[in-house]
């Protein structure tokens, strides 16, 4: 212990040795930042209020150069990157319902794959399309129901320019919303196999893995007015289809009834083409006798196939009804009377001619 090398204690001036960490006599830490005492110039702590060897009050204390200098970080070294909102899209709460998840979170980011997007931002995106397509379908039996075929087309053209542009945001999205839910973004191949559609959706509805920033979308008074508007066309276009579904079916009922008699074979159509155009032109029967009466099995019993379809559409013909068969029409147009101006005939026959067209196709 007496080859062990001495020194006093900072604290309380005490000898002690000189590895101790801690004063046996006050129980004070050693540290090993010093000063001088400017009166007696022992070596005292440097944060001592007053010297332990003479006593006197020193002042404060100051760094010595024993004191570690304060890290600083170097001018070079490169910022950390701030952590931004994880949405890849804008967020503009004042800019209504439709705006935001249609427009700013779907169509904006047209084919932006990268980023994310959060779960509720998704699944209001997709009720906004809903909604859309409830005014757009509306609006495709509208079209049906005044234009017919024409119509159909037209409507069939306008649904793949509208899945073919929706496709690319549509699967953007998908996948933005994958990422958010800490899954990658291919499993969104799983929808080409068969129920692994069920398996995306799922999917789809796991939380959030990142911070969102909040949006409080209002569903303003726009919003509802469009919603109504779609709904109402909506209601609108059925309403049409299905006042003329009975024309639709008594329409294909009496243009194609006798089709069923042959093969869809060219020769065919055009042996039963030529059965008309002779009947037309040895008889040009227009059946007049038919009008005003109801007519009996005898009246109808010796008729060919071809002929009880000329006398079902006769009945038609008189109210003007505009034919889509090109035979049909062209037979009725040799006469004086036929006035083609209706697509729908249904609501002029009277109770006798309804009962004669159903007489007749019992025989068909």
């Amino acid at each position: 212990m007496e080859n062990k090398k001495k020194r006093k204690c900072p604290h309380c001036g005490e000898i002690l040795v000189e590895k101790s960490k801690t004063c046996p006599h006050c129980g004070k830490a050693l540290v090993r930042k010093y000063r001088k005492c400017p009166n007696c110039g022992e070596k005292v702590l440097a944060k001592a209020p007053e010297c332990p060897y003479c006593g006197e009050k020193l002042a404060k204390a100051t760094v010595t150069p024993t004191q570690p200098a304060p890290i600083r970080k170097p001018q070079g070294t490169p910022q950390s990157p701030s952590v931004e909102p994880a949405d890849s899209v804008p967020r503009n709460a004042a800019g209504g319902f439709f705006r935001q998840y249609l427009i700013n979170t779907l169509l904006k980011p047209y084919s932006n794959f990268e980023g994310l997007t959060a779960r509720k931002d998704f699944w209001l995106t997709v009720f906004s399309l809903i909604i859309a397509s409830i005014g757009l379908s509306g609006l495709g039996f509208l079209l049906i129901g005044w234009g017919g075929t024409i119509g159909l087309a037209i409507w069939l053209i306008i649904s793949f320019l509208i899945t073919v542009t929706l496709l690319a945001p549509m699967c953007a999205i998908a996948c933005r919303r994958l990422r958010d839910a800490g899954i990658s973004p291919w499993v969104i191949l799983l929808s080409l196999i068969p129920f692994g559609i069920f398996v995306v959706l799922v999917l789809l509805c796991l939380p959030s893995k990142h911070q969102h920033p909040s949006a409080h979308c209002r569903f303003g008074a726009t919003d509802v007015l469009i919603t109504v508007l779609s709904i109402a066309i909506w209601i609108a276009g059925i309403s049409l289809c299905i006042s003329d579904l009975p024309t639709f079916l008594e329409e294909d009922a009496y243009e194609n009834a006798s089709y069923g008699y042959y093969d869809s074979d060219d020769d065919d159509y055009a042996q039963m083409a030529d059965t008309i155009a002779a009947t037309a032109t040895a008889a040009a029967d227009d059946f007049s006798w038919m009008v005003g009466r109801l007519i009996t099995e005898q009246d109808i019993k010796y008729l060919s196939s071809q002929e009880l379809r000329l006398a079902r559409n006769s009945i038609y013909a008189r109210h003007g009804y505009i034919f889509r068969s090109d035979d049909l029409r062209e037979y009725f147009s040799q006469f004086a009377w036929y006035e083609p101006r209706y697509n729908d005939v249904t609501g002029m026959l009277t109770d006798i001619e309804i009962a004669n067209v159903d007489f007749i196709k019992k025989y068909e």
